[in-house]
């Protein structure tokens, strides 16, 4: 008696770094600028619903996928689905001679839902990947659950006597995996509901030295508790913490005021040149349109 099977593979584990959530925020958002632009120049045009990109890191023996940068790739679902593939070629090279070590793992796209055409995206990525399954990940951009939403997913086969009939995507476990000053960035992308993280009075600044004093009153209250015969002394405790103090510069005032001076002028410049940047490749991409358009 024939029947549908469910043709599985390995199962995968995923660790995502932040700056992948990032890079799909910025995609999205300058997408979301160009759909209003060429909206007000032809009304007529059907707005784009979501973007996708590539995901790229290391896949081990034991199905642990490291995703460790992304890249968008040019796409359209109006009538067919077609993707850039000479643009997705292209930036891989580019990406591969900075990492050498960094191939596709998979693709990612903004929403929380399956769409009709995520089979047939997954099935290029599949022969990109030369067989191997690739990672599908969700970033929910609209926030609409007052919460950053991703999900990693993982494309199955459903074969009918013994033919493939359709894709079915089953999530598999998703880890963020971030350092401190990562998670910094993460929090206020969290707290942001149009995907722009404002420096407006240097707030985010103002919540790391909030943390820091807020760690510092737990250590000198465990070491209180330890003087006072409260809590039973730990050496390798001790150890760590001399270790962190060792660590720290001895500055006057005027010296830790003036080390926080230049680093606000710096991160200023940063900042000035990240908004130059994101100016000159916005007005590129302007300038490709146009030019296909025409």
């Amino acid at each position: 008696m024939e029947s549908l099977q469910l043709q599985t593979g390995q199962q995968y584990r995923v660790k995502l770094r932040p700056v992948v959530i990032f890079n799909v925020y910025d995609h999205f958002a300058r997408r979301r600028d160009e759909e209003r632009d060429a909206g007000e120049q032809q009304p007529s045009q059907p707005p784009v619903q979501r973007v996708i990109g590539t995901l790229l890191g290391t896949i081990s023996r034991d199905g642990l996928v490291e995703v460790c940068d992304c890249f968008p790739v040019p796409h359209s679902e109006s009538k067919q689905v077609a993707i850039d593939m000479k643009f997705h070629k292209e930036m891989l090279e580019l990406h591969q001679r900075v990492a050498p070590s960094r191939g596709v793992v998979g693709w990612y796209a903004t929403g929380s839902d399956i769409t009709e055409s995520s089979a047939m995206i997954h099935e290029f990525y599949l022969q990109e990947m030369h067989g191997i399954q690739p990672v599908h990940l969700t970033v929910d951009t609209d926030l609409s659950l007052e919460q950053l939403q991703t999900k990693a997913f993982m494309g199955n086969f459903v074969r009918f006597s013994g033919k493939k009939v359709m894709t079915a995507f089953l999530p598999v476990p998703l880890e963020m995996e971030s350092f401190n000053t990562e998670q910094i960035g993460l929090d206020a992308v969290r707290r942001s509901r149009d995907g722009k993280v404002p420096l407006q009075s240097l707030n985010t600044i103002e919540s790391s030295l909030s943390n820091l004093l807020a760690l510092l009153d737990t250590v000198v209250g465990y070491v209180e508790e330890v003087k006072e015969g409260k809590r039973p002394e730990d050496r390798a405790v001790g150890r760590q913490l001399q270790r962190a103090l060792h660590a720290v510069p001895r500055l006057s005032s005027a010296g830790v005021e003036k080390l926080f001076a230049d680093s606000i002028q710096e991160l200023l410049m940063v900042v000035y040149l990240s908004s130059l940047t994101r100016a000159q490749v916005t007005l590129a991409e302007k300038i490709r349109t146009v030019l296909t358009i025409n």
